[in-house]
């Protein structure tokens, strides 16, 4: 069986045009590289606060069944909003079922926030240290 190549759609609000926005811009993407993407899944009008969202869940069952190899998003933030889930999806998770996750915009916003999130904890705790 080949793994699926496939994009995941998140907005926060029921809006059509927002979910077509992303979906448009990942497609963009993908196409430039010749990509063929098998299926969208679409979370519209979920919080990414909350993971237990239907097309989520969905995703997440063809993860865990080895049906999936590449998740496209239109952004990091896509996936969801709180960040210890997200880290544990983008470090744990799918890394153990051997899925990739392509943020489109070419950079991956969560891990460079991760990145400037310890710098700030390192400075504070070298200040308290030093006093």
């Amino acid at each position: 069986m080949k793994k699926k190549n496939v994009v995941y759609i998140r907005v926060a609000l029921n809006n059509d045009d927002d979910v077509n926005n992303q979906i448009n811009k990942v497609k963009d993407y993908t196409k430039s590289l010749d990509i063929i993407i098998d299926d969208i899944y679409i979370d519209n009008g979920y919080s990414g606060l909350d993971f237990d969202r239907p097309a989520w869940n969905t995703m997440l069952d063809k993860v865990s069944k080895g049906e999936i190899d590449t998740i496209y998003i239109s952004e990091i933030s896509r996936l969801g909003r709180d960040n210890k889930s997200v880290f544990y999806y983008m470090k744990d998770y799918f890394p153990k079922h051997n899925v990739k996750v392509v943020d489109t915009t070419g950079r991956n916003q969560f891990f460079e926030n991760i990145g400037y999130y310890n710098r700030y904890f390192e400075s504070k705790n070298l200040q308290e240290n030093i006093r």
